[in-house]
């Protein structure tokens, strides 16, 4: 995977993590309003000398969707070698048991 090889390349134990914030619901347009992705578009546009326009242009920034979507974007983050996903729930703080349970029940018994 991406990060051994980049450990043996570099001959060091890497540990990397990613902190994407997270909403899931019955529907991705309703997780996605709870996030609010245009603004997220807009905040991750002021960092750096990109050029931010869609949600696609963010990937990784966040983690929306139903329990099986939220589910197959984090297995691609552990598929990329990372040891740590913590979760970002700031947004739902009002909902954050039901996210919670949720995530517990549904979306993590499916990422390897």
């Amino acid at each position: 995977d991406f990060l051994s090889n980049l450990e043996e390349e570099h001959n060091r134990d890497l540990s990397v993590g990613m902190v994407p914030a997270i909403s899931v619901a019955e529907s991705t347009e309703e997780a996605e309003a709870k996030l609010n992705i245009h603004k997220l578009v807009e905040e991750a546009d002021k960092y750096g000398d990109f050029d931010y326009d869609t949600k696609e242009d963010i990937e990784g920034y966040y983690i929306a969707g139903t329990p099986d979507e939220a589910a197959a974007q984090i297995q691609r983050f552990v598929d990329m070698g990372l040891e740590h996903v913590v979760l970002d729930m700031r947004h739902a703080y009002d909902e954050v048991e039901e996210m919670m349970t949720l995530i517990a029940d549904e979306v993590i018994p499916q990422v390897d």
